[in-house]
């Protein structure tokens, strides 16, 4: 029987960047000691697919479908842009860093890619694609969540919070592991 890797398509962050985000983030202790699960920031990406459990001798198919949906894109800009959540802002499921900038082309890359797996087999999720970065999980908090503490943090005019998209990264999960992620394949967009 072949081994079923867990994976995902993502556009990958600057090291860099994920050093900043995670030093922004440790300002605000409390915010994050409120979730139970808080993301390594090595892991921090803009998820763009998730195919889940694949078996492993799929990945080559996986990665020339990458390859072909990146030929039809030019590389674009993004950006961190302020916060959110998901489920009850009392309780929220997941704390989120937002995404800014050419959102168009991230929304194309999207759907060339959604387009390039479904020939494989693979469904898109049938909720609204929201690119975001997640950066914990499960609020455990005694009071009522609120977004005040962080609105301070990364201010979404700051170029430096800005990076250009020039690559798609297929990852694989180890769950308990951190970082988390492993990149196994990685397709370029050209300039």
């Amino acid at each position: 029987m072949q081994e079923q890797w867990r994976v995902f398509l993502a556009v990958p962050l600057p090291a860099e960047l994920k050093l900043k985000l995670h030093h922004e983030l440790q300002l605000t202790p409390s915010v994050l000691e409120s979730f139970k699960k808080q993301t390594d920031y090595r892991d921090y990406h803009i998820t763009v697919q998730f195919l889940g459990d694949v078996a492993s001798d799929r990945i080559q198919e996986i990665h020339k479908a990458m390859n072909r949906a990146a030929a039809l894109m030019s590389r674009f800009t993004v950006g961190l842009s302020g916060w959110g959540t998901f489920g009850r802002m009392e309780t929220p499921r997941v704390l989120w860093c937002d995404i800014q900038g050419q959102l168009n082309a991230l929304h194309q890359l999207y759907a060339k890619l959604i387009a390039e797996t479904r020939l494989l087999g693979f469904q898109p999720e049938e909720r609204p694609y929201r690119p975001h970065i997640t950066v914990a999980r499960q609020y455990q908090g005694t009071k009522s969540f609120s977004l005040a503490e962080l609105s301070e943090l990364g201010q979404a005019s700051d170029v430096s919070y800005a990076w250009e998209v020039d690559r798609i990264v297929l990852y694989r999960t180890h769950m308990g592991k951190k970082p988390m992620y492993e990149a196994i394949a990685e397709s370029t967009i050209n300039g």
